[in-house]
């Protein structure tokens, strides 16, 4: 029988693995995905990928310019956020936000004079949200 070698222990994987957190290092992302590695095995020392690849019509610059495209889009490996989590890695407390212009503006629609519309003139506690926010601003 023989005795594979750990992923962590082999040279090839760790090299290629390292090449990938480097692509995603260098593109910003906070994840290692498929798409990293891909662009590793088109930056390895090793070309035999890189050839397998090439063959096909892949090469570096456009496979980083699609990598680019899919994580945009938002289908790439990487986890999804929504608003909140995303503002939450700056520091920013969104819910915290919503709640605060929640009451201000429910102080002003309770100050806000006969002639405009009801909807501006009343808040209740259950409301979701202020009217017109956008949806992507409700907690």
């Amino acid at each position: 029988m023989t005795r594979r070698a750990e992923p962590s222990r082999d040279p090839i994987t760790v090299r290629l693995m390292a090449a990938a957190r480097e692509e995603a290092d260098r593109a910003r992302h906070g994840y290692v995905g498929c798409e990293h590695l891909l662009l590793a095995l088109l930056t390895d020392k090793d070309p035999t990928a890189r050839d397998i690849l090439a063959d096909h019509g892949i090469r570096l610059p456009a496979a980083r310019a699609a990598v680019a495209g899919v994580i945009s889009s938002g289908s790439g490996d990487g986890p999804r956020w929504n608003a909140a989590d995303l503002l939450a890695t700056l520091g920013v407390d969104l819910p915290a936000i919503q709640r605060q212009m929640r009451r201000k503006h429910c102080s002003e629609a309770r100050a806000a004079p006969a002639s405009r519309p009801a909807a501006t003139r009343s808040c209740r506690s259950s409301t979701p949200a202020a009217p017109g926010w956008p949806q992507s601003w409700q907690p």
